[in-house]
């Protein structure tokens, strides 16, 4: 398949069936009670998580997340959702994502909303022909910061993270501003 999803491992879910499919996730599958959808820690700056058997130290800004300027955002924490969706991916043969990872495949992945932790970009970029993760100008200072912390500069090549490596064959890998609030003021 050349680095393609087969979306036929999906279910379709249709307008008449979303509300019963949505109740179903809710009741069958929700995770435990000790894995809520929250923030991994909201009471410490700096964590470190262990996710696909790699360890991540990440820092979140706890003042901006509760700062009550235009400026704060969700995304300055770290979510546990990220670290079980990274981990799924790489480490579930069940995953329909999986085995294009796992063959490191040409994959082309744009990531919205990554959030300061970086999981996803720092585990998976590295895996794929060419990752962009995206968010708002005031959550990239940090994102960046997080990724460079935990992925070796020689293991990518980038035009807006400072690497190591200008190899082609190494993965692609770029941090940039979309704001999906206000599209069109966006910078070119």
């Amino acid at each position: 398949m050349n680095g393609l999803i087969d979306v036929g491992l999906f279910d379709q879910i249709t307008d008449d069936i979303i509300y019963e499919h949505v109740y179903d996730l809710y009741t069958n599958h929700k995770p435990r009670d000790d894995q809520h959808l929250g923030y991994i820690n909201k009471s410490k700056t700096t964590i470190n998580i262990s996710c696909a058997d790699n360890d991540l130290t990440i820092k979140q800004s706890l003042t901006s997340l509760s700062s009550n300027t235009q400026a704060s955002s969700t995304g300055f924490v770290c979510w546990q959702t990220s670290s079980f969706l990274v981990d799924w991916i790489l480490t579930d043969p069940k995953c329909p994502f999986y085995k294009s990872f796992a063959e490191k495949q040409d994959l082309s992945i744009l990531e919205m909303g990554a959030g300061v932790s970086g999981v996803a970009v720092s585990l998976l970029g590295p895996r794929v022909k060419n990752y962009v993760a995206s968010d708002q100008k005031h959550i990239l200072k940090l994102l960046k910061e997080n990724f460079s912390n935990n992925v070796p500069t020689n293991k990518f090549s980038s035009e807006t993270i400072s690497s190591d490596n200008s190899n082609k064959t190494h993965p692609k890998i770029d941090i940039i501003e979309y704001d999906w609030e206000h599209p069109m003021q966006a910078v070119p």
